[in-house]
Order: structure tokens, then sequence, then C-alpha cells
């Protein structure tokens, strides 16, 4: 199968939101909170005499670099293919290989896994717990509307991938 399809209808607009903008206002609101009511449980971590407290800080910074990572491969992934990115535009072409040949998602995974690894680095307890709903609302709301286009958009092909291919690394 190649690796990318051609578009086949005219371009409809589509509301994805920008993976920074939405990355620093989950950051900002962990960040609020934390400060409002500031949760403990990383930071005592931190504290206990057996862990090194470099050790979280160190591994958390691992995980955002992986994850952060990700996000950046998907990008240039579709760059390669599209050129300039618009995200407010359809896709234009299937991109299947790639970061996209392990997720479908690359940019939001990424983010995520980016995110957790940043809570864990900087001890944000409250970013920790945001995270989850908030895939869970942008999976919903976001992803699941973005697949219904790419079906429409690029039927059997995109069909085919989604078949191949797991939404999240391990989640279909």
């Amino acid at each position: 199968m190649a690796s990318s399809e051609a578009l086949r209808d005219g371009d409809d607009t589509v509301s994805t939101p920008g993976l920074a903008p939405l990355a620093l206002l989950v950051v900002a609101i962990a960040g609020l909170l934390q400060w409002l009511f500031p949760l403990t449980v990383l930071s005592a971590l931190e504290r206990l005499d057996d862990i090194d407290p470099l050790l979280p800080c160190i591994a958390g910074l691992m995980v955002a670099a992986g994850g952060f990572s990700l996000s950046f491969a998907g990008y240039f992934s579709m760059k390669r293919h599209v050129g300039d990115l618009e995200p407010w535009r359809a896709a234009s072409v299937l991109v299947t290989d790639g970061a996209f040949a392990w997720t479908r998602n690359p940019g939001f995974l990424g983010l995520w896994i980016g995110l957790t690894g940043t809570g864990l680095a900087c001890a944000l307890d409250w970013l920790l717990i945001l995270i989850g709903p908030m895939c869970v609302l942008v999976s919903l709301v976001v992803v699941r509307r973005e697949e219904a286009v790419l079906e429409q958009r690029f039927g059997r092909a995109y069909l085919d991938y989604k078949q191949r291919v797991p939404r999240y690394l391990f989640i279909r």
C-alpha cells in the first residue's frame, strides 16, 4: 500500500485544537490547581530516604522527551507529505508511514506522554490527574470526528489503515 492517498473531495474545515495551545492550557490549569489546592504526593516521593531526589525528575524528563519526540515525529511525517500544515483544514493526504505506522494519532499520544513526563519531572500532581480526563475528552470530541472525516474522504484506504494501526499504540 502507498504511504499516502490523494484527497478525493473538496476541502472542509475541521476543529482540531493545536497541540501547543492545548498543552499550555492543561499545564496552566494544573499549575493553578496545584497552587490553590496543593497536592504533595509526588513531592513526598522525593523526600523518601531510599529514593534519590533527582530520580523522579530525571525519569520524568526522559518520559517527556520521548512523548514530545513522538509528537514531532508525527508532525514531520505529515509535513513530508503535505508541505505547509494547516490544522484547521481537513486532511488532504492520508499519511500511513513514519510515526503514523505505529499510531493513528502520534500528535495527541505524544502530547499526553510528554505531559505525563512533565508532571513527574515537576511534581505536578494535578497535571497527572488532569491528563486522563483531557485524553478522554479529546478522544471523544476531536479524534472520533477526525476519524469520521478521514473515513468519508479516503474510504477503503482509511478503513484498511484503521484496521492495521491502533489509535494509540495499544488502544484501538
